[in-house]
């Protein structure tokens, strides 16, 4: 069973005492004291459960002792208490502002008492176990992107180098066969550079560490780029890959090519992917 620790402020020692009594039968570790200032001392050394206050102590309102428990981050979820003899509505109202979690009048019956604290105990253990998997969950994500990230900057620096190779086999004395195959080649491999690129992106986005360029770029220049990797990767010809980009269309544009090119990528795959026959066209208007 779970030891929880209670802490009861009381300015009359005698209906403190029998309050801790009748807490520690209840299977608590319960502490009393009589001021709100030896209160404030005990809360800044201890980790405390459920904390009961008189509504009127002799040195301090209990509603300012209340606040400055809860300014502590050790209490800012610790539930509070006040037990009150007055019957006043805005008193409870300034009271819940302060940071009380619960009333209970005088005078009252104790096992309604013990009824309201185990309830809060209660709903202070679930929210307690939902930060835990909250934080838990949130550091598997933080490895899980760092871990993509590792992965997809290892694998780039193989494939930068079969770009490379490909392009230097490019410009060497090659038949129309395998000029036919380099193209392909560097397309596909240009294609799993773009699929990496997107799995960085994907673990930049879960950090908010995505951002936009600004430079200039021809908007021919990445369609034509986008049919040239995409064409390769269509296997049957009942589907054609098209253009139809309006001539009124300015020729330069500012913005991020990359992302743009990554969109269409991504819409393009999935045309080509869900299309058995037929053309699949890039239209700009």
């Amino acid at each position: 069973m779970t030891e929880y620790r209670l802490l009861v402020v009381d300015g009359n020692k005698e209906s403190g005492r029998f309050l801790v009594e009748d807490l520690q039968q209840e299977g608590y570790l319960v502490d009393a004291v009589q001021t709100g200032y030896e209160a404030q001392q005990y809360a800044d050394n201890h980790n405390l459960d459920c904390i009961l206050i008189e509504r009127v102590l002799d040195d301090i309102d209990s509603y300012r002792l209340c606040a400055a428990i809860r300014s502590k981050e050790l209490h800012q979820r610790t539930p509070i208490i006040i037990i009150s003899s007055l019957d006043d509505r805005d008193d409870s109202i300034e009271g819940f502002d302060a940071g009380v979690s619960d009333y209970i009048k005088k005078p009252f019956y104790f096992p309604v008492l013990a009824a309201r604290i185990r309830n809060l105990l209660r709903i202070q253990r679930y929210q307690d176990e939902l930060q835990i998997a909250r934080d838990e969950a949130l550091a598997a994500q933080q490895s899980k992107s760092m871990l993509l990230a590792n992965m997809s900057h290892e694998i780039r620096t193989p494939l930068n180098g079969i770009i490379g190779l490909s392009s230097l086999l490019n410009i060497t004395e090659l038949s129309s066969e395998q000029a036919t195959h380099m193209k392909t080649l560097r397309n596909s491999a240009e294609l799993l550079m773009e699929l990496i690129n997107n799995i960085l992106d994907y673990s930049k986005f879960e950090q908010n560490q995505i951002q936009l360029e600004q430079t200039r770029f021809e908007l021919s220049d990445v369609i034509s780029n986008i049919v040239n990797i995409l064409k390769p990767t269509i296997p049957d010809e009942k589907v054609r890959l098209k253009t139809d980009i309006s001539e009124q269309l300015a020729s330069h544009y500012i913005g991020d090519p990359g992302r743009l090119r990554q969109v269409l990528l991504n819409l393009m795959s999935n045309a080509i992917k869900f299309t058995s026959e037929g053309e699949i066209t890039i239209a700009v208007e």
